[in-house]
């Protein structure tokens, strides 16, 4: 979301043909979507599978912050803050939703293109959460940690390495 809604902090970069790039973020999605249209024709041309991968939901605080938060004050209120800093499913979805829509419609053009969604195993209905009393799932507000990827890499494994 950062190279084409934004993400949370309203952080964005713009994507364009030039150096000196329109700051347009309609122009932007619209560049995004040529791009990964022309990306992705060219990988069947040449007889490659793609598979994408969905950004995993971005979170509001930065996990570091809140873990080294709660080392420091203690951690007898840690669930119920766990919980209340953990991004919202429904946010995640609405913040996250163009570009979603974008990769999916441009995946299905493409016999050899699948795509893979972290939602659900990163999210409840409510609340996608940083992690748990014990270790984060998240580096940083949007990339995993060793721990968040291991998880996903023990339920996507064979799918992903099935050649």
């Amino acid at each position: 979301t950062y190279y084409s809604t934004g993400d949370v902090s309203s952080g964005f970069v713009f994507i364009d043909d030039e150096y000196d790039v329109e700051k347009d973020r309609t122009k932007s999605m619209e560049k995004l979507s040529e791009r990964l249209t022309k990306t992705l024709k060219e990988y069947e041309e040449s007889g490659v599978s793609v598979t994408i991968f969905h950004q995993p939901p971005v979170q509001e605080i930065d996990a570091r912050s809140f873990y080294n938060y709660s080392f420091v004050f203690g951690k007898s209120n840690f669930d119920k803050l766990l919980l209340e800093m953990s991004v919202k499913t429904s946010d995640h979805m609405s913040r996250y939703r163009p570009v979603y829509d974008l990769i999916e419609n441009a995946s299905k053009e493409f016999g050899s293109v699948s795509t893979v969604d972290f939602t659900s195993d990163l999210c409840g209905s409510e609340i996608c959460e940083i992690g748990n009393s014990e270790r984060s799932n998240y580096f940083d507000d949007d990339h995993l940690s060793n721990f968040g990827a291991a998880k996903l890499l023990s339920i996507y494994a064979d799918k992903l390495f099935k050649n």
